[in-house]
């Protein structure tokens, strides 16, 4: 398998941005045969066959401690129309947790105009980009249909995007990721919805302090055929609840195997468990019964939720799919 760590996981974070840019599109909107599928709204007989259908996937927990319980539930950035609609576990959770928690919540208007808004001058202008750099975004972004959309964007921040949109030769899709189902329900029902982070430390974290190399990392995996298959192997692990499939992710990943590589992996991941499970204590300390829900990979290894959570003096029991 090829490309870094920051390559295949700025596929499917970036994913989490990206779904708060790109709705689904309107049934009349045609685009040439060429471009990426676009998701599309279910009709009602469509979504009717989808709920019958339902089933658990992704990784969730309860966690326990004082008599006092929440829910962790591992998200995929990305997926299929019907990994849209939650099976019994996760609508259990749903429908017990008094507020929804996520990185980001990508239906928030707060979320909506920093996405919106310029970004700040923080690397170079396209048009100053160098020529061969600013020719292979170039190519990238007609590949991928998107107009003007990403325009407001850093070159660095339009190509990890362009790497979320293009899983969708692959059926999967940002418009289908699980956060925007599970805000949109919270939302539609007037309950509460919370953002653990901000648009600006999220993009902090995944570009770090180097645009250009950033940039660079994203177009070789744009360009490479096969970056693909390390996406698809994690959304089928995801699907089918394999936590051990998940776990393993860096002997099959092949995404650990430099000291940037794992600076990288430090700074988009374990620094950032480490104020998500900051979090969930002091929300569980207050009385809260949140639905957490954040990218699969931060509850994976020592260093994940799960295990951080049980260090604290929490009790965790497996639902769903992998459940015992």
């Amino acid at each position: 398998m090829t490309g870094g760590w920051r390559g295949w996981v700025a596929r499917l974070w970036s994913a989490l941005l990206c779904s708060a840019l790109v709705g689904l599109a309107p049934p009349a909107l045609a685009k040439p045969p060429a471009c990426p599928p676009a998701a599309q709204a279910p009709d009602a007989a469509t979504l009717a066959q989808w709920q019958a259908q339902a089933r658990d996937r992704g990784l969730l927990w309860r966690y326990e401690k004082d008599g006092r319980s929440g829910w962790l539930f591992g998200t995929l950035h990305v997926g299929r129309g019907p990994w849209s609609v939650p099976g019994p576990a996760l609508s259990l959770a749903l429908e017990q947790a008094d507020r929804l928690v996520l990185e980001i919540d990508p239906l928030a208007d707060d979320t909506q105009s920093a996405l919106r808004a310029p970004t700040p001058a923080s690397g170079p202008a396209p048009a100053a980009l160098p020529k061969a750099l600013a020719a292979r975004l170039r190519r990238q972004l007609e590949r991928a249909c998107v107009g003007t959309l990403l325009d407001g964007l850093t070159p660095s921040m339009q190509a990890v995007t362009l790497l979320a949109l293009s899983a969708r030769g692959a059926g999967l899709d940002p418009a289908w990721g699980q956060e925007p189902m599970l805000s949109q329900r919270f939302h539609q029902a007037r309950r509460p919805v919370e953002s653990i982070e901000t648009v600006d430390q999220q993009v902090q974290a995944l570009v770090g302090g180097d645009e250009l190399d950033t940039l660079r990392q994203a177009l070789d995996e744009l360009e490479n055929p096969a970056s693909m298959a390390v996406v698809n192997r994690l959304a089928e692990a995801w699907a089918a609840g394999d936590l051990a499939t998940l776990s393993a992710y860096p002997r099959w990943c092949r995404c650990l195997d430099t000291a940037q590589q794992r600076a990288e992996f430090d700074r988009m991941v374990v620094q950032r468990n480490a104020r998500m499970a900051a979090h969930i204590e002091r929300l569980h300390a207050a009385g809260a019964r949140p639905l957490v829900a954040v990218g699969a990979l931060h509850l994976v290894g020592e260093d994940g939720l799960p295990q951080r959570l049980q260090r604290a003096g929490f009790r965790l029991t497996r639902l769903g799919p992998g459940a015992p």
